[in-house]
């Protein structure tokens, strides 16, 4: 299998894609087929990627782990299981073009602009103009590093003075009245999506929809990873090093006694990997 070490950690049945223009997305084998993490390994795990971490959280942590893993004192047993692992070598541009930005699309013109984070606001930097979509924001992204949330796909609808926001990824919706008087062509800034540290001004008209897409930066980084692991218990970081294959021995030193930032993250990246498989082939 490609990548495997990153298809273990992302723990993704393979017929689930979200296809390749997904933030960071790679490729996962057709047949791979996900597990329920044991918990002896879930703590650990959800300490790298978030409590409830969407899909493009997770492919950014392991873009991460995966970038700390190949200047490692480690990094031949990140190919154990297949030496043809392609996610090694990459750059970041990819980081930079897929993350802190938001597409709004007005779904009767299909007209759209493109907002990019830009220190702590969102800047307009493609597309149309607010006028011809109807809509233009205020604020900044946000993400939430405790769940481990950074992707949204909302719908926006108007009706007179009501509005519903509805959650594309889940279909929960949030209904609001309107209230105020509208100014220079658009309603009053009503915070309509919760993730959002941005208002959203709609066009005046009393019929309308937009369709909101973001992928906001994630904040934590893995020096912040490496101190929340070293809070866990030792039985609960151990448990990963514990087995019959003479890598657990060397990925528990490096926990233990090693210096490096990369090294003892990725030990830690190694063991887990390595018990998801033994849990798989168990299951």
């Amino acid at each position: 299998m490609i990548n495997h070490i990153r298809t273990l950690l992302l723990n993704e049945n393979g017929s689930n894609k979200p296809g390749a223009g997904y933030p960071l997305e790679e490729y996962v084998p057709p047949d791979f087929q996900a597990i329920k993490l044991p918990f002896e390994l879930k703590k650990v795990w959800c300490v790298l990627f978030g409590l409830n971490p969407d899909r493009a959280y997770k492919n950014w942590r392991l873009h991460q782990l995966l970038r700390a893993a190949e200047v490692s004192s480690l990094f031949k047993e990140c190919l154990k299981f297949d030496s043809r692992s392609t996610v090694f070598g990459l750059n970041d541009k990819t980081v930079d073009g897929s993350y802190g930005k938001l597409i709004i699309t007005n779904v009767t013109n299909r007209l759209s602009s493109t907002y990019v984070q830009q220190g702590s606001t969102l800047q307009t930097a493609s597309g149309d103009s607010s006028e011809d979509v109807k809509a233009f924001l205020a604020g900044s992204l946000s993400s939430d590093d405790n769940k481990g949330v950074c992707y949204g796909l909302y719908s926006l609808k108007t009706n007179n003075t009501q509005i519903t926001a509805t959650n594309l990824a889940n279909g929960s919706f949030t209904q609001f009245t309107q209230v105020g008087s509208s100014s220079n062509g658009y309603r009053p800034p009503v915070k309509y999506i919760s993730e959002l540290n941005a208002n959203i001004y709609l066009s005046s008209d009393s019929v309308g929809e937009w369709y909101v897409e973001y992928v906001s930066r994630p904040a934590l980084d893995l020096g912040v990873v490496l101190a929340n692991l070293k809070n866990l218990a030792d039985i609960d970081i151990d448990f990963l090093f514990s087995g019959d294959l003479p890598e657990y021995k060397k990925f528990k030193d490096y926990w233990h006694r090693g210096t490096d930032l990369v090294d003892r993250v990725t030990a830690v990246v190694l063991g887990l990997a390595y018990k998801i498989e033994e849990a798989r082939i168990k299951s």
